[in-house]
């Protein structure tokens, strides 16, 4: 089935499209009504706008500002990452102390009374809208892609009936309203965990009846033994894994072909290893291995470690490793300059020095973090599958397989 409604250009429903200007700032948002931001190319998410994406413009700079973003209209990102490039977001107030840059367009509609604002950003954040914006986009760069004002405007747009436009705008408002509570809630209980995280991994609070157990005193070298499993690189395609920064963990590489690699010999990971990027632990890369990546490879830079369950739980070292504190000490035991000068030093990481409660009480730290990670993942999740469940809905009327009355 086809959408019963015509395909028009996009530049058949657009009034104006004007970019912002380039000015120095500084990089802290503004933290009042009073002080000049100009908005940042991540203002833009999802069909959302986010105004607190924003810089301070420095005061000599004041008076070159341009383009406020009002009540309806919206703001694209013309120039941005492949997948970001095109990024669209509804204004649904006036935000006058903040401006576009010149990577920032802002729309506003020819004929508002006939064509809903809220339905063109629906439209703007569809699959097919977006796979015509990635064929559209240019540029050399591999981090940052360009789309012409012309090519964006060329690009075909189904247009409903003014009343149709305003009942699909309203349920999508719904979707985004949805979407911004979940955004809310998934901050809050991150920013409890947090909070939680250095209580109890302190000692600063402790559970009833734990108190008359001290701490002790640990090194990292007394806790962890180093395990390097050698291996010959495979002839054929294998499982490769890498560790990202900042505490997010281990990420895979299926069917990694040998050729992308030039070493002779690749090491072995196995599940609950504690595993470092010497290269960026300094900035957090450090995790605990999961089940999913038992058996991947990695190379030398990636050294393993099996933690003595008999001093600390692996469960509570997971935890541990992506405090504040700890992240810190590993950034002291990687000297150097910046990036990949700063290798890890593996003696000074041995020295890193640790406080400890009972197994038992480590256990039930554990257990209450890893509880608050279960309700972090279900939300996230959540929004995920509200945002492909839009999407989907978004498309099947497209294709005119659901019928609009």
């Amino acid at each position: 089935m086809t959408a019963p409604w015509p395909l028009v250009p996009l530049r058949k429903v657009v009034g104006s499209l004007s970019a912002g200007v380039s000015v120095n700032s500084v990089n802290e948002a503004v933290q009042s009504d009073t002080e000049i931001g100009v908005l940042k190319v991540s203002c833009v998410s999802r069909g959302r706008f986010l105004p607190n994406e924003n810089k301070k413009v420095v005061s000599h700079e004041i008076s070159r500002v341009a383009e406020s973003p009002k009540a309806g209209d919206i703001i694209i990102s013309r120039a941005n990452t492949f997948d970001l490039v095109g990024a669209s977001g509804y204004v649904d107030q006036d935000h006058p102390n903040l401006f576009l840059s010149d990577k920032l367009w802002r729309l506003r509609l020819a004929q508002p009374t006939h064509d809903s604002p809220r339905w063109l950003i629906a439209f703007l954040n569809s699959d097919r809208m977006r796979r015509d914006l990635y064929r559209r986009a240019t540029g050399t760069s591999g981090s940052m892609k360009n789309i012409s004002k012309e090519s964006l405007l060329a690009i075909e747009i189904a247009r409903p009936p003014a009343d149709v436009q305003a009942l699909l705008g309203d349920v999508f408002a719904h979707f985004e309203a949805l979407d911004r509570t979940l955004e809310e809630l998934l901050a809050a209980k991150r920013t409890f965990k947090r909070g939680l995280m250095q209580q109890l991994l302190t000692g600063e609070s402790r559970f009833p009846g734990s108190r008359q157990n001290k701490w002790r005193t640990a090194t990292v070298g007394e806790i962890v033994v180093s395990t390097r499993r050698k291996v010959p690189k495979p002839r054929s395609a294998f499982l490769s894994a890498g560790v990202r920064s900042h505490g997010k963990g281990v990420f895979l590489k299926e069917q990694f072909q040998p050729e992308g690699i030039a070493l002779d010999e690749l090491f072995e990971l196995r599940a609950r290893d504690l595993v470092v990027n010497i290269t960026f632990g300094w900035e957090g890369a450090l995790a605990i291995v999961p089940l999913a990546a038992d058996g991947a490879l990695v190379s030398h830079r990636f050294p393993t470690f099996e933690i003595d369950e008999t001093k600390v739980l692996v469960d509570y070292m997971r935890h541990i490793i992506r405090t504040r504190r700890f992240v810190f000490a590993v950034g002291v035991a990687s000297p150097g300059g910046a990036g990949r000068n700063r290798v890890l030093n593996t003696q000074a990481f041995f020295d890193i020095p640790l406080r400890l409660p009972s197994l038992d009480e480590q256990h039930r730290i554990a257990e209450l973090l890893n509880a608050l990670d279960r309700e972090i993942d279900l939300i996230s999740a959540q929004r995920k599958q509200t945002d492909a469940y839009k999407r989907g809905l978004l498309s099947r009327i497209l294709a005119g397989e659901i019928v609009v009355p």
